[in-house]
């Protein structure tokens, strides 16, 4: 088993990508990259953006802060309606996939956030 991730990269797209990442367009205008997220030491330590893994009951992992991307510059970065985390800032792997409820049109000077506890994901 690899060792957990310290960094993870959150992708925005346009709607929720398939299993393989394809039949999604990842964001691209403006000053859009993908966000590096921290998983904590090791993967669940100290600093970690997420709830201790040792502590879901019900396979929901969830956002303990808010999550913000920059704030759209430049260009309309479109249509959010997916996200998606990856294992590089560019390529990569796709670890996992969600919608984005409700969907959101990102136009220049527009804040991108994940409140605290709204970004969940679900581990079967």
């Amino acid at each position: 088993m690899p060792a957990a991730l310290g960094t993870i990269y959150l992708a925005l797209f346009d709607t929720v990508p398939n299993d393989d990442g394809s039949g999604a367009t990842e964001c691209s205008a403006g000053n859009y990259a993908r966000l590096a997220v921290s998983t904590g030491t090791s993967g669940t330590g100290a600093g970690s953006v997420f709830l201790d893994p040792s502590s879901i009951t019900d396979g929901t992992i969830y956002n303990l802060i808010n999550v913000d991307f920059p704030i759209c510059a430049g260009a309309d970065w479109g249509v959010v309606g997916g996200w998606a985390l990856f294992d590089a800032p560019t390529g990569g792997n796709m670890l996992v996939r969600g919608d984005v409820n409700p969907i959101a049109n990102v136009t220049v000077g527009f804040l991108f956030r994940f409140e605290a506890g709204d970004w969940l994901i679900k581990i079967d």
